[in-house]
């Protein structure tokens, strides 16, 4: 699998995740376009580039899955 799509994957992945914590796709969106203190107040749509930043956003996740405040 090439590199591009494995990082496709991953961030179909995240989106998925985002959608069973949020409970909808617009839910979703607004959690990724909305400043995160976790994130330094950025946007974590912004990490999605790299695949360090996907990871970000899956630890901000899995942190808001298990009530640990981010």
């Amino acid at each position: 699998m090439s590199l591009l799509k494995k990082h496709k994957k991953e961030i179909g992945r995240l989106f998925d995740r985002g959608y069973d914590i949020f409970g909808s796709p617009e839910n979703v969106n607004e959690w990724l376009t909305s400043p995160i203190v976790a994130l330094d107040n950025t946007m974590p749509l912004s990490h999605l580039d790299t695949d360090e930043g996907v990871e970000s956003v899956r630890t901000v996740l899995t942190r808001l899955e298990w009530g640990v405040y981010s």
